[in-house]
């Protein structure tokens, strides 16, 4: 599945830029594939892509974002444990960010997303979360939600 957003310009990531948005399904359905696919497009439409992968355990492998063609020296890998809320406000916030991606184990408060959701706008932060469960708040908070696989 890929991202169906479109601006006026037909970039799919600028549709996204300063919104909060959901992609979740089972381990191995393909979507950190797409996330990097969909950051790979914004890395090339931009002269800089500065990005913060903030995961409560870390699981990624970073050689994996190399592959496809992301710049590592350019994102700052974080494992935030119980801090994983509050760090990923830090990051929006700080404004150094273009682009932030959480990766939650459990599902984060709705008081949390809320906040996310102002900050990611208020930076202009594009923020993508990805997970294998879908929030079950009625979607108000996202910009978008997938479900893949």
């Amino acid at each position: 599945m890929k991202y169906e957003i479109k601006n006026l310009n037909g970039n799919r990531h600028a549709a996204l830029e300063g919104k909060l948005s959901e992609t979740s399904g089972p381990h191995g359905s393909g979507k950190t594939r797409e996330l990097l696919e969909l950051l790979k497009e914004k890395q090339l439409s931009h002269t800089e892509l500065h990005m913060a992968w903030i995961e409560e355990s870390f699981n990624l492998n970073p050689v994996a974002i190399a592959q496809h063609g992301m710049p590592i020296e350019q994102t700052l890998f974080i494992e935030a444990g119980e801090d994983f809320a509050w760090t990923a406000l830090q990051c929006i916030r700080s404004g150094i960010f273009s682009t932030v991606v959480l990766c939650p184990v459990l599902p984060l408060r709705e008081i949390d997303l809320r906040r996310i959701q102002i900050a990611s706008k208020q930076n202009h932060t594009t923020t993508l979360m990805i997970q294998e469960f879908a929030h079950l708040n009625g979607g108000w908070v996202f910009h978008e939600r997938r479900s893949v696989g």
